[in-house]
């Protein structure tokens, strides 16, 4: 039966002509244009994040060694990021410590949403804590010295969360 089935089929497959003329063509231009070709296959890199923070003084590291609490991978690169941009914007602010506070609460609220209400014990009175040592507790206009301050300490926070 096997014999059968098999002399029922064609022993020779023919093939259309028009699309031996398209394949021969093909081919041709395929290795006449190669290199061009080449070029514009993109590489396939696998998305990493790479946050460059120097490694801050043992001073500041005690004082940001809170956001030990944080576990979620994608919560400490997303606070890595926001920390080191605030620490980055924050010298350049003429502000009040209240505006300072504001705009870091608000810009949290905004960018993480409630996704980290009460997501890490501790962590919220920490940074509190972190940014009243910084530029103190009384409204008034921030000086230098503490802009940098608030600067150094929450760039060592994006450190200490992203290592």
């Amino acid at each position: 039966m096997i014999k059968i089935l098999f002399q029922k089929l064609p022993r020779d497959i023919k093939m259309n002509p028009n699309l031996r003329i398209f394949l021969g063509l093909s081919l041709v231009f395929v290795g006449f244009f190669w290199n061009d070709i080449q070029e514009r296959i993109p590489d396939f890199v696998p998305n990493t994040v790479t946050i460059d923070i120097e490694e801050p003084s043992e001073d500041i590291k005690s004082k940001t060694s809170f956001s030990s609490v944080i576990t979620d991978k994608k919560d400490k690169i997303k606070l890595a990021c926001f920390n080191k941009v605030f620490s980055d914007r924050c010298i350049n602010y003429e502000a009040t410590n209240q505006d300072i506070n504001d705009v870091y609460t608000l810009s949290a609220k905004e960018f993480f949403g409630d996704s980290l209400n009460g997501k890490y014990d501790g962590y919220g009175d920490n940074l509190v804590k972190v940014m009243k040592d910084c530029i103190g507790e009384e409204v008034h206009q921030l000086s230098e010295e503490e802009k940098k301050s608030l600067s150094q300490t929450f760039l060592g926070l994006a450190w200490q969360t992203s290592n």
